[in-house]
């Protein structure tokens, strides 16, 4: 049993990521450590979604290599070459292949570089996660998105729209509710086109879970403005509930 210490950066997703990365560790016999000296590894949850930020995340890279280090989310998928620049031995994990953390983990451990950031069809609903916060709930109900924009790497890094079923999110929902949680975030790259990929969409996710039998409150994330018009009627009055 190894101690692996991870930190995240950027956006909710980010750290929903790094939740379902530490719930993956403790499920596979591995233990968490909140102190950098203490651990047999470091991963770090990057976030890539502007040069400053990337900046950032070099310097945090490298200050994090004296030991076996992972290098998880946005960065590695959008800037391979970065990572290997100024981390020539870190493993890669994307925010798409989360379903290889351990093998990844275990790789690293043993002395094999493993670099894993191949987009994979697994779910993230439903994984086992430690939660940041014990009362507040972060879901991802998509990866990816339909934009182009030139100014944000997150394309690179998450690729097109994949949405998840509201039928796992809503189990999930009443999950974390049923587990303490008090808040629920509904978070993704860009849940203003949620579902148009699974012929529905974000009102209908947000009515669903708005119509579970518990107290608790809803946060829905970050969205592109441009898909508001063709939703905004209907989220309005979602909210209503």
């Amino acid at each position: 049993m190894a101690k692996i210490y991870i930190e995240a950066y950027g956006c909710s997703a980010s750290f929903a990521d790094s939740e379902m990365i530490s719930g993956l560790v403790v499920n596979g016999g591995h233990s968490l450590t909140q102190n950098e000296s203490d651990a047999d590894l470091n991963l770090v949850v990057t976030c890539s979604v502007k040069d400053a930020t990337a900046n950032k995340m070099i310097h945090r890279i490298k200050s994090l290599k004296t030991k076996p280090l992972i290098v998880a989310g946005c960065l590695p998928k959008a800037e391979k070459q970065t990572v290997e620049k100024f981390s020539e031995n870190a493993s890669m994990l994307g925010p798409n292949s989360l379903g290889q953390t351990l093998q990844v983990i275990n790789s690293t451990l043993n002395g094999t570089r493993q670099i894993a950031l191949e987009d994979s069809d697994l779910s993230k609903v439903g994984l086992p996660k430690v939660r940041l916060n014990p009362t507040v709930g972060i879901i991802e109900i998509a990866s990816g998105c339909m934009s182009e924009c030139t100014f944000c790497q997150t394309k690179l890094s998450k690729g097109d729209l994949t949405s998840y079923r509201i039928g796992d999110i809503v189990r999930q929902v009443e999950h974390e509710v049923a587990d303490g949680c008090k808040e629920v975030w509904l978070t993704s790259t860009d849940n203003g086109c949620y579902g148009f990929d699974i012929g529905t969409d974000l009102p209908n996710l947000v009515k669903t879970v708005s119509d579970i039998p518990k107290k608790f409150k809803v946060r829905v994330g970050m969205m592109n403005p441009m898909y508001m018009p063709r939703i905004k009627e209907n989220l309005i009055e979602s909210f209503d509930d």
